[in-house]
């Protein structure tokens, strides 16, 4: 038996993620020689911004935080803390150099799936990318999936859903035979746990911390 969990995009961790993204991709469309460090740390109301840059470019780090969160599908008032300064010379010409951050990167790429990914990783990231787009009805941004499978089979996918009721008002079973019914039987069971509070309302995020594609 194998086991994956994938996290919806309004996870604490997921919002940090994408938010760091956004922040990124802002500061190579202002420079294309961009370099950029950052880290998003989001907690109870607040969401802080800290690292380094080298660039010729200017964003509004503040209005980009606080515009990529509506996006995902939050409302709330966030509070936004940054703290980003110059790229040390040091670090800079180390990176010139040619000389990077050390890190510990495992993985592969298979042909099981035509995500590149293992088969359980596929699905749960299927039946989250599926959730996510229910979001602004019944189903609120936060969440996770977690698909364990057999050979070829699911055994059980378990649906964490952040819902404006704290329920599911629907057939979920129904709803997964429709995203991923080629893999289920009828022993696959499916668990909900359905939860009305999310996001940094009842937890903390920060970058990095979920980071499979």
């Amino acid at each position: 038996m194998k086991t994956a969990e994938y996290a919806r995009m309004g996870h604490p961790d997921r919002v940090c993620d994408i938010i760091a993204d956004s922040l990124l991709d802002a500061f190579i469309k202002e420079d294309n020689n961009s370099r950029v460090a950052i880290e998003v740390f989001g907690c109870h109301g607040i969401i802080t911004v800290g690292g380094e840059v080298t660039t010729n470019g200017y964003i509004n780090i503040t209005e980009i935080v606080k515009n990529v969160y509506k996006e995902i599908g939050y409302f709330d008032e966030i509070g936004v803390q940054v703290n980003v300064v110059n790229q040390s010379k040091e670090i800079k010409k180390l990176a010139d150099d040619g000389a990077g951050d050390s890190g510990i990167v495992t993985g592969y790429a298979t042909n099981e799936t035509l995500e590149m990914l293992p088969l359980e990783v596929a699905l749960a990231k299927r039946i989250a990318n599926y959730l996510d787009t229910l979001v602004y009805s019944w189903i609120l941004p936060d969440g996770k999936v977690q698909v364990t499978i057999e050979n070829e089979n699911i055994l059980n996918i378990t649906l964490a859903i952040q819902t404006k009721y704290g329920n599911i008002p629907l057939d979920t079973r129904s709803m997964m035979n429709d995203i991923v019914g080629e893999y289920m039987t009828k022993e696959t069971t499916i668990n909900t746990i359905p939860f009305k509070s999310g996001g940094f309302e009842a937890d903390v995020g920060l970058t990095g911390r979920k980071n499979v594609l």
